[in-house]
């Protein structure tokens, strides 16, 4: 059957005589309509994007003017708030003024500056002109040359964003579907027309065509009997001859004595419906029968497997062995043996459990396969937290009861010491506290039982909360920790412990990754209806493609220096849990060796009030 009649066959029958026609018409007014779309919606770039470049040649060319006077007057505080403001205002995504070495003099960015003034000595070479000439259309970014008198020459550098759909675009192509839509409405209109004075004979005639062209199902060729006479004379011509054929197929069978049950289809259209494979073998191993799961496993086809010896199916010599022990009756009348297939991969896994059938049968045994692969995942996964939990919990114990002993011993030490010992019981047994929690809470997460208990939250009494707590922990490692927060801070409605778990979990990680030495430093801030709260360090850092990875259950950076540093790997996953459920979020930005930060982002709306 070709591909013509196939489509036939979607369609109703008495639809088929006109269904090219309708089919031809529509296709030319949706390539019309298509067409236009694209060249409406590509010129219309076109004009935003020359747009574009003129604006920031416009304006490029007037901060030239201004910029040259100013650094001639060594106005250099007023050029960096130009070009700061020049960005803002102007949309660019960097503005900023080169000299000739390359160091940056001003720019948009405060931190990108790398010159902290004017050079007494202008450096000697000079930068080439810009070359003549039409810009490129789709360009997104321009260098002005700039000449201050006196001194020397500097390079003022443009860029910005590429250009985004416009309303108007987005109304012109409502435009053209609303046109197409019409258009296509009007068609069938037409065709329901035409279909009504054909259907009876266009449905007889496509039936008869399916019979050329093979069909023989009855079902398939019947009309529908709201066609009229013709129909219903079409439809008894196929009851005679469904009558007929069932006549010619059960005369031999009665003749014999009655019909003989199928051998087995049953059974096997059963086991193709298992969702393991299912393998049965002769005393010499030669497959004698396989399901359709078991020829995926093996990744090949089922006639391919039967009469073949299981050696060239499966390729793992320890399978075959354990499986023609069994046949040879040298092992027990059951194996269980685990392996990958070649053909599903190095990571999945199989068990294969095989039994021995009855002598004197023409079987030998039976195999099951079944795929264990994500079984094991969960294995490791398990035994890997349990190890990780077991190493957390044991390191603060192992601590707290050596302070005891320390105590126990000396019970009458030096104050500074008895305190020192107090105060190590103390952190590890938040330590300790913490673990928990954050397990408890996970579990928590996972089942869906979790609760916010949400109420008035002040945030300057938080914050100085976390500051007391985290304040010894940095100390002990020579890590400078600052809190920078504004003045006043909202009244938020939130869960306190919640929260508090979440940073918690920010500054304890940042600490624990920052080199002794170091700084770690929290700083919050509010408006446009959020809060945010930046926890930046100076640690080791985090590499781009782990980015997203590092909020996943358990999970731990490759990076070989995080091995010696002891965690659950649950911190981040618990914390973005818990912010999300307040219908925040939790972002990173990292720079490998230089350092973190995470930036948690909070609701501020209503109920909210201002603290005093």
């Amino acid at each position: 059957m070709n591909w013509s009649q196939r489509l036939c066959r979607l369609l109703p029958r008495e639809e088929r005589v006109v269904a090219w026609l309708g089919l031809g018409a529509a296709a030319v007014l949706l390539v019309s309509c298509t067409s236009f779309w694209w060249l409406s919606a590509h010129a219309q770039r076109a004009a935003r994007v020359d747009s574009q470049r003129r604006h920031a040649e416009s304006l490029g060319a007037s901060l030239v003017q201004s910029l040259e006077t100013m650094l001639a007057h060594d106005e250099l505080s007023t050029a960096r708030r130009l070009v700061s403001d020049a960005a803002r205002l102007g949309g660019f995504t960097r503005c900023r003024v080169t000299l000739p070495d390359g160091s940056v003099l001003a720019d948009a960015e405060a931190s990108a500056i790398t010159a902290t003034a004017l050079p007494a000595v202008w450096p000697k070479y000079q930068l080439e002109d810009v070359a003549p000439g039409e810009a490129d259309p789709e360009t997104t970014e321009k260098a002005f040359p700039l000449s201050i008198p006196g001194k020397g020459r500097a390079n003022l550098e443009l860029a910005w964003a590429g250009v985004e759909a416009s309303g108007a675009l987005a109304d012109l192509q409502l435009g053209i579907g609303l046109i197409l839509a019409g258009g296509l409405g009007a068609f069938g209109v037409i065709y329901r027309a035409v279909r009504t004075r054909t259907r009876a004979l266009a449905a007889i005639d496509e039936a008869l065509s399916c019979v050329a062209g093979g069909e023989s199902e009855p079902a398939a060729l019947r009309v529908g009997e709201r066609f009229g006479p013709q129909a219903g004379a079409w439809n008894n011509m196929l009851d005679e001859l469904v009558e007929l054929r069932r006549f010619r197929l059960n005369a031999p069978t009665a003749g014999a004595g009655g019909p003989a049950l199928g051998g087995g289809d049953g059974i096997s259209g059963a086991c193709d419906a298992l969702w393991h494979g299912m393998v049965v073998l002769d005393e010499a191993l030669r497959v004698r029968y396989a399901n359709g799961a078991a020829a995926i496993f093996v990744g090949t086809s089922r006639d391919a497997m039967n009469g073949k010896d299981l050696g060239q199916c499966i390729s793992d010599a320890k399978v075959v062995a354990a499986l023609r022990g069994l046949g040879q009756g040298s092992a027990r009348s059951r194996v269980v043996v685990e392996s990958g297939l070649a053909s599903q991969g190095d990571a999945a896994v199989f068990r294969l459990s095989a039994r021995a059938l009855k002598p004197g049968t023409d079987c030998g045994s039976v195999v099951l396969i079944e795929d264990v692969t994500q079984q094991r995942v969960a294995d490791r996964s398990r035994n890997h937290f349990v190890a990780q939990v077991t190493h957390e919990l044991r390191t603060p114990l192992t601590n707290i009861r050596l302070c005891v002993e320390s105590l126990i011993e000396e019970p009458d030490g030096e104050a500074a010491a008895r305190a020192r010992t107090l105060n190590m019981i103390n952190l590890e047994s938040r330590r300790l506290e913490r673990i928990v929690g954050d397990m408890l809470s996970v579990s928590e997460i996972e089942a869906g039982t979790m609760k916010l208990a949400r109420d008035d939250l002040r945030l300057d009494a938080m914050f100085e909360e976390l500051e007391h707590n985290f304040r010894s922990p940095a100390a002990a490692r020579s890590i400078a920790l600052t809190f920078a927060l504004p003045p006043k801070l909202p009244v938020i409605h939130a869960d306190r412990d919640k929260i508090v778990l979440a940073l918690s979990n920010l500054i304890g990680n940042a600490i624990k990754y920052t080199p002794e030495g170091g700084k770690v430093s929290v700083t919050a801030s509010s408006g446009d209806g959020q809060l945010s709260v930046a926890v930046t360090d100076t640690g080791m850092g985090i590499p781009a493609e782990e980015h997203e990875l590092i909020f996943e259950r358990f999970y731990r950076s490759k990076d070989t220096r995080v091995e010696s540093i002891t965690g659950t790997g649950l911190g981040l996953t618990l914390a973005r849990q818990v912010v999300r459920l307040h219908g925040g979020d939790i972002s990173v930005t990292s720079a490998l060796n230089k350092g973190t930060t995470m930036t948690l982002t909070l609701p501020s709306k209503a109920p909210i009030s201002l603290a005093a």
